[in-house]
């Protein structure tokens, strides 16, 4: 394994890679509802955003003192972030191709003109969503790590802070977004905004991105070091409200379309919630590392987006036929499914492992 890698990092991020898959393709299912924000009012979004900071601290932190290169890795890999988008507009157009129930209004122009929108990253409908976030983000990687590294760490966490509350103004409602519609020569064509507020998400990105150069140039654990056993209390003491108030134990249950346990402007009490559960577990990862070493997660973590790739292009293709089956065979027939593309997420990491050699 390269040096830069750590391997409780790339274990979370192959668990938060499992959920997604399962929640995505049973959403709203009675599975869904036990895997989705299930401590609280954290999702695997948050964690898989939050993470993917973490390492681009870790693995691009050692470019920091050096731009040049530092821009030259971004760019290749926001090329690799780029293509694989791509295929993922490809198996969207070719779902809608072959299972014409979800095609968009507006016959070939629609179709057409709502690809060249996911091209352009202007249309962010789901699952177009995910990766354009991420190519936003790490086209900024070098402003907030030489910002760092130059001992301007503070003021590059308060400009994020500022645009995170800024985002919290300029979201109009809890819910989705509303879309973008045009006629071109007769045809109605409709593009989607991100589901999640680029202002608000970044801000998990940016402190996962300190966190993890923190973590590579001092040699700090993440998350540990100088946390007190206060602090430690404070973040149990959140987490737990935050599981009370989501599940309704002991507390009354907060909806989610409040606009502070919201997800698409990424709300204070979520966010609250977010680092409290980031605490708890980086210390528990801190004396029980071992609980956090699973080879077969690790393996999916290490080459996450061509697992997210996968998992993505599965839940096109498969959603029609997995509501259909589950409808005529119930429980049984989701938990079969689930677990048989679970497994399958093997493949990709595999095959991109014997790739890079």
């Amino acid at each position: 394994m390269p040096a830069d890698r750590i391997r409780s990092l790339d274990t979370l991020r192959g668990l938060m890679l499992v959920i997604m898959a399962v929640d995505h393709l049973d959403l709203y299912g009675p599975i869904y509802r036990v895997t989705y924000e299930t401590f609280g009012f954290v999702s695997a979004a948050e964690g898989f955003v939050l993470l993917s900071g973490i390492v681009a601290g870790v693995v691009y932190g050692k470019y920091a003192d050096t731009p040049g290169r530092l821009s030259g890795a971004v760019r290749r890999r926001l090329a690799v972030l780029y293509r694989y988008h791509l295929v993922i507009i490809a198996a969207l157009v070719a779902s809608w191709i072959i299972m014409p129930g979800g095609r968009p209004d507006g016959g070939a122009v629609g179709l057409a003109l709502r690809a060249v929108g996911g091209v352009l990253l202007l249309n962010q409908e789901p699952p177009l969503d995910i990766l354009p976030l991420y190519l936003l983000f790490v086209a900024v990687l070098p402003l907030v790590l030489v910002g760092i590294a130059r001992g301007r760490a503070t003021l590059v966490l308060a400009v994020s802070a500022g645009l995170w509350l800024a985002g919290q103004f300029l979201v109009r409602q809890p819910g989705y977004p509303p879309e973008i519609q045009f006629t071109v020569v007769g045809a109605a064509v409709t593009w989607y905004p991100n589901h999640f507020h680029l202002l608000a998400w970044q801000f998990l990105f940016v402190v996962g991105v300190w966190g993890g150069w923190r973590s590579r140039s001092t040699g700090a654990a993440i998350g540990s070091s100088r946390s007190t056993r206060m602090v430690i209390l404070v973040a149990v003491l959140v987490a737990a409200a935050g599981f009370a108030l989501r599940h309704g134990i002991v507390l009354a249950e907060i909806p989610r379309h409040v606009p502070a346990v919201a997800r698409v402007n990424l709300g204070w009490l979520r966010l609250a919630n977010v680092a409290a559960l980031t605490v708890v577990i980086a210390v528990v990862a801190r004396w029980r590392p071992r609980w956090f070493h699973w080879p077969w997660l690790e393996l999916l973590g290490r080459h996450a987006l061509a697992v997210f790739t996968w998992q993505t292009m599965l839940q096109i293709f498969l959603g029609p036929f997995y509501l259909e089956a589950a409808a005529r065979w119930g429980i049984g027939a989701r938990l079969l499914i689930l677990c048989l593309v679970v497994a399958s997420l093997t493949v990709p990491a595999i095959w991109r492992q014997r790739r890079a050699g």
